[in-house]
């Protein structure tokens, strides 16, 4: 911020833009210790906008991903989700993050300690459940949430939630065992589309190759 005059937005994105050019380095110092590691936990700027909405942001993702099985966690404030319309905002924050990373997915509630999450659980598994909570609710944030919910519904039956507390370590199991689930998913999808695009590009660069040689070949045979 000092250096180049910015804001704490534009300072986050400055620095995620100067990581992004070195990239090769820092997937360079996670290989090293491959051996001795069997998670790493990277955490983002908090700002979804900042880190999941930016191009320097999907070179890390991608650059992770197509190395490592990467999996995202979505960490949610369970305390700051006890409304309707607070964890209807969380939920279509989640969204967009999954639909920018395409990457498989596990929704984090966090602060179990604090705030169950049963109820937000129990939302995302039974829409009745959340309808009837907000049945008496007749503002037009309520009615939005209700109508959101059923859009929802495809995401919440594939996406997986746990609730953990890090002060008393409940559900630090359910958490490890969403996290190899989710490395299966990679495997089978994640993986595969890399492969994939890896086996396209070395064909386009193969054929290009091709029509280049053959250029050169014909210039020598017009010489």
């Amino acid at each position: 911020m000092k250096e180049y005059e910015l804001g704490p937005n534009g300072a986050i994105l400055t620095c995620l833009n100067l990581f992004a050019t070195r990239v090769d380095q820092f997937l360079g110092l996670l290989q090293e210790r491959r051996s001795e590691v069997t998670h790493y936990l990277i955490d983002t700027p908090g700002q979804i906008e900042a880190f999941t909405w930016s191009a320097s942001g999907s070179v890390l993702t991608q650059s992770l991903s197509s190395h490592f099985p990467t999996i995202i966690l979505y960490i949610v404030d369970t305390p700051r989700c006890v409304s309707s319309a607070s964890f209807m905002s969380n939920m279509l924050y989640a969204c967009s993050v999954l639909t920018r990373s395409q990457l498989p997915f596990v929704l984090v509630f966090n602060k179990t300690d604090l705030h169950s999450a049963k109820q937000c659980q129990e939302w995302m598994q039974d829409y009745e459940s959340f309808a009837d909570y907000t049945e008496n609710d007749e503002s037009y944030m309520a009615g939005w949430s209700r109508s959101m919910a059923l859009v929802l519904e495809a995401l919440y039956q594939t996406v997986p939630s746990v609730g953990v507390s890090s002060f008393t370590q409940e559900g630090m199991s359910e958490l490890e065992e969403a996290l190899r689930v989710a490395e299966q998913l990679y495997f089978q999808s994640t993986f595969v589309e890399w492969q994939e695009k890896w086996s396209k590009h070395q064909a386009d660069l193969e054929r290009t190759q091709a029509v280049e040689r053959a250029k050169v070949k014909k210039d020598m045979t017009s010489s």
